[in-house]
């Protein structure tokens, strides 16, 4: 009973609870591996994972030839940033359950966050063979592809993510990753209606306005790149980079006593920068200074 409870909670993400009831279960029965196993996965959810790992390894003890349990000793060692032994462990699940999703994801997660994109990918494709129309699949192969600054790949993918209805929470960021994309490839125009998408499900998420203001700004839409880097400044009043890059707009607009007061307040917030020093008399006919990739 204690047990079915705890999975209840679990279920429900109230890991606290969860971990009262399976400590109850293990009371009654102490030889029962599964609910060490149960425990230790919400002691993981609540990052802490070594007294995780201590759960997975008595599960082990007991006589448990639970596969998840291997990920779950993966996935705590991967919290502790022991890439080598999470690598290990996720390898020793998969190799006893080769067409489980969740542990090909995990795995590729690790691979992603250690910059080995290309077995990031292919775990991921990997995975959609098992799962093909899977639309977090597809964003997170679309995310590794953009990573690694393969930029077209990424944008069919995070497209494809789309067609398959991804959780409505993921939408934003594919659309945002998608808008990146083509202006990393220089496509402007094309960026715009990706960051509109976002920006209209996020109205309140300055790093997408700030995005959008910076690609209305290289098409030369000098007014309503303005009206974004207005709205980012109202939320973030510190941001050099966006006083900076509203300057040039406030020059293209022939607000000239505008542009040079945000080109001296991007340098008092970041004196230390020296890309956010303007020759005056050079820099009359540059439409912008780009300060870093998006």
């Amino acid at each position: 009973v204690y047990e079915s409870r705890g999975k209840v909670y679990q279920d429900m993400r109230n890991h606290e609870l969860a971990i009262l009831d399976f400590n109850r279960a293990i009371d009654i029965e102490p030889d029962y591996p599964d609910s060490y196993f149960l425990r230790g996965i919400s002691k993981m959810s609540l990052k802490h994972p070594n007294d995780a790992i201590r759960d997975f390894n008595q599960a082990l003890k007991l006589g448990s030839n639970n596969a998840g349990i291997f990920d779950g000793i993966a996935q705590c060692y991967h919290q502790l940033n022991d890439f080598e032994r999470a690598m290990d462990y996720f390898d020793q699940a998969i190799d006893r359950q080769h067409e489980n999703v969740e542990f090909l994801m995990h795995r590729s997660q690790s691979f992603y966050d250690v910059g080995q994109f290309e077995q990031c990918g292919q775990d991921l494709i990997t995975a959609l063979e098992i799962k093909p129309e899977d639309p977090q699949l597809f964003y997170k192969l679309g995310l590794c592809f953009y990573s690694d600054g393969s930029y077209k790949e990424a944008i069919a993918y995070l497209k494809k993510s789309l067609s398959c209805k991804p959780f409505p929470s993921y939408e934003p960021d594919i659309y945002y990753h998608i808008g990146i994309a083509y202006a990393n490839l220089g496509k402007f125009h094309k960026a715009i209606g990706p960051l509109n998408e976002c920006v209209g499900q996020c109205p309140t998420e300055s790093v997408y306005l700030h995005e959008r203001a910076k690609a209305f700004q290289m098409i030369e839409d000098y007014e309503q790149s303005l009206k974004d880097f207005d709205e980012v400044l109202k939320m973030e009043p510190k941001n050099a980079h966006a006083y900076f890059r509203r300057a040039f707009s406030r020059k293209a607009l022939k607000d000239f006593e505008g542009a040079a007061e945000d080109f001296e307040f991007a340098k008092e917030l970041d004196p230390f920068n020296p890309k956010l020093v303007v020759n005056y008399k050079k820099i009359y006919g540059v439409k912008c200074i780009v300060l870093c990739r998006p």
